[in-house]
């Protein structure tokens, strides 16, 4: 579409051209715009740097020339024009826009995230296109750094003031992230809202505050609340407010010392208090004094019998050197991979269990052999407190590894979470009957680990021993639910309402006719009373909790929709979602084919996508050792659902394996897949995403996504800029 003066100046300030300073420069843009449009885009660049030279700080032109050098990829012209424009216009949203953007290619996602922000509450008019890229490559960023929660307030902004062109792509950016199962429930739903305080001698001026957090005015906003505070003390609201100022800015240190001083404010409730406090063991473990630091260690070795002193030592088992290269690599810059490599082990469990022989996975630990420049040596992870620390200090002990040889290379911050989830390591699986009580046997290790790890918030005593000590009571409600909302764990809500007497913590209930989301975000999952819940509520949250795998809570939910009185419009959708809730709690294998078996009988009824369901059974039966059951039961399934878009991409795959197959001269089990395929006339199958196996009555029929890679949260350092 050509250039007139009814378009929006190309200048950013959102305004159309007639209106604009520009306006009288509308013969030359039109020059420029006919180039860009025609792909001649180094002939523009030249045009414009031509014009540069009389008209320097012309805004146009160098809105206009960053655009071109974003475009052309000339990423350090575009960071030195870019800077030019906005010290020529301070005040330009665009301007602040390539500023952002330059600051995400530098990695600084503090400074991009902030002139967002800024560049949003200066657009009094039409946001420029470019806010899109900025955002998705920023909310990128922020995942690959693991700053989760500001992600998803950067994700809710962009839903609020994205345009309807862009409401698809909002949303598959927002649900990847609320949806991705190795982020904490804490930070995968909103933090509160700020309260209403109307009954305070600061309301008006509170209100004065959250109306300039409501523009984006966040430094504002922030210098308003700390005026309020100095005046009144540390009130709830307006740390709340302030919280969501850090959020949005990145601010990641200001927002954990915000979370712990909301934990300690009067006012709130004994639930918000472990709420913050919990959020600030997860956004910095450091900064919340909850991190376990590890050193990464050298020691110089001149024993010549200590490769066979590694292989024979009970206490080690011996890894591939090639699984460690990388990180080593990361972390001591060392390319070429170690000479041998091994696990530090402990047998657990006891005589019940010892001919699977369980061991208790720790830390690794590798030997180099003598280069050139280097003598000997070996490199470990030493835990600085807890029960990996003796096993540590017990294999340098057994190795011989004198104290004087010892480095410490760096000291690497850790969540304690990493210790207490135990991984448990078997040289054969137990069989199917011996399943559940060796999983229960692994449940009550995890608890106890839990109950006797050392922490720095606890003075370096144990939750065990400080049980009884009122001091201590937030700080240890916090830890639990920071474990529970992990999702790390193999425990069940019934297991940690056990960990939580052990502790002598009351249970936390809250009411369901409270916006309990937005008084404790994710902790709500854990804490609302099921008892007389609404039918419509329990079926919308038990499907949030599917939908975000939070397994903890799955066997109380599913009790609590067995002792609910159904609607009959709402009955087989509770019954489903209450089959979906078992099977993915269930103990073994045995128990959960029949549940996935009943589910794809009420799937059908009700007419729901059950291609997942369909293929975990049938790889259930092929663990139990029902091969030809499970084929039969794959080949009707295609019978009777063949329009399902998961098993229609399945057979896709299956087909296209059978052709390579073929071409290469075999042939392979995909021949009778696609056989069924054609024997129904089904149309070429369009790709599905894989989701997590269970559809829930509130989600619509899985649907192709042509996201961004930059939506997907999964890294990778380029930008995406759209139509490339």
């Amino acid at each position: 579409m050509s250039m007139d003066q009814y378009t929006i100046c190309p200048c950013g300030n959102g305004k159309k051209i007639k209106f604009c300073k520009c306006h009288e420069h509308l013969a030359e843009m039109e020059v420029v715009d006919r180039m860009i449009q025609g792909e001649q885009s180094v002939a523009a660049l030249d045009r414009i740097n031509s014009l540069l030279k009389t008209l320097p700080s012309e805004p146009w032109l160098l809105a206009m020339k960053c655009e071109l050098l974003l475009k052309l990829q000339e990423t350090e012209s575009l960071e030195e024009t870019s800077a030019k424009f906005i010290r020529l216009q301070p005040d330009n949203p665009l301007a602040k826009m390539y500023r952002s953007l330059v600051a995400i290619m530098r990695g600084n996602v503090e400074e991009a995230a902030n002139l967002l922000v800024q560049a949003i509450a200066g657009t009094s008019e039409n946001l420029h296109p470019l806010f899109m890229t900025v955002a998705i490559n920023l909310i990128e960023s922020m995942m690959q750094r693991r700053y989760f929660l500001s992600s998803l307030m950067h994700a809710e902004m962009l839903l609020g003031i994205a345009g309807e062109q862009s409401a698809e792509m909002t949303n598959e950016i927002y649900n990847s992230i609320i949806n991705q199962q190795n982020i904490s429930i804490l930070q995968r739903e909103s933090p509160p809202s700020p309260p209403e305080a109307d009954d305070q001698p600061y309301a008006e001026r509170y209100r004065e505050a959250l109306a300039l957090l409501e523009r984006y005015q966040v430094q504002q906003c922030r210098t308003k609340l700390d005026a309020i505070q100095r005046e009144f003390g540390p009130q709830g609201p307006l740390l709340i407010a302030k919280l969501q100022c850090q959020l949005l800015i990145v601010d990641i240190d200001g927002a954990t010392e915000t979370c712990l001083r909301l934990a300690k404010t009067d006012g709130l409730l004994e639930a918000q208090k472990v709420y913050f406090q919990a959020l600030a063991f997860e956004l910095s473990a450091t900064k919340s004094g909850i991190g376990v630091p590890l050193d990464l260690t050298s020691y110089e070795v001149a024993d010549e019998s200590i490769e066979q002193k590694l292989v024979s030592s009970t206490s080690l088992i011996p890894m591939k050197p090639e699984s460690v290269r990388e990180l080593l690599n990361a972390l001591t810059g060392e390319e070429v991979p170690p000479k041998s490599a091994y696990m530090l082990v402990k047998p657990v469990l006891g005589e019940e269990f010892a001919e699977y022989r369980p061991r208790q996975a720790g830390q690794w630990i590798v030997y180099y052999g003598r280069q050139t420049d280097k003598p000997p040596r070996i490199v470990m992870i030493e835990p600085t407190r807890g029960y990996q620390q003796a096993w540590t200090k017990s294999i340098v002990e057994e190795l011989g590894l004198p104290e004087s040889s010892r480095t410490v290379l760096q000291s690497l911050p850790n969540s304690p979470l990493l210790f207490i989830s135990a991984t448990v390591q078997v040289d054969k699986m137990p069989p199917n009957d011996l399943a559940p009580a060796f999983n229960a046997a692994v449940r009550e290790l995890d608890k106890q680990l839990f109950l006797d790890f050392p922490l720095p918030m606890l003075n370096g005593g144990t939750p065990s021993s400080c049980a009884n000590d009122p001091v201590y009571k937030t700080e240890l409600a916090a830890f639990l639910l920071f474990w529970q909302a992990a999702g790390t764990s193999k425990l069940s809500a019934t297991d940690f309402a056990d960990l939580a007497g052990k502790l002598s913590l009351e249970k936390i209930k809250l009411s369901s006719t409270e916006d309990t989301f937005d008084l404790v975000g994710g902790a709500s999952y854990f804490w609302i009373d099921l008892e007389g819940i609404a039918p419509d509520d329990l079926l919308q949250m038990a499907q949030s909790a599917l939908t975000r795998n939070v397994t903890s809570i799955y066997e109380s939910m599913a009790d609590a929709i067995t002792a609910t009185k159904w609607p009959e419009e709402l009955e087989i959708s509770a019954d489903y979602t209450k089959l979906a809730l078992r099977t993915r709690s269930s103990k073994s294998f045995e128990e959960a084919e029949k549940l996935l078996e009943q589910m794809y009988e009420k799937g059908k009824v009700l007419g729901v996508p059950i291609g997942n369901v369909v293929l975990e059974r049938a790889d259930v039966l092929q663990q139990l050792g029902r091969s030809e059951e499970a084929g039969m039961f794959l080949r009707k399934a295609l019978t009777e659902v063949p329009r399902d878009p998961v098993l229609m991409q399945f057979v896709q795959m299956q087909m296209m394996r059978m052709q390579q197959q073929q071409a290469a001269g075999g042939g392979g089990r995909g021949a009778d897949v696609g056989a069924a395929l054609a024997r129904h006339g089904s149309q070429a199958p369009t790709p599905a995403s894989s989701g997590s196996g269970l559809w829930t009555p509130d989600q619509g029929s899985p649907e192709a996504t042509g996201k961004p890679a930059s939506a997907s949260g999964s890294g990778g350092s380029g930008l995406w800029i759209p139509g490339q």
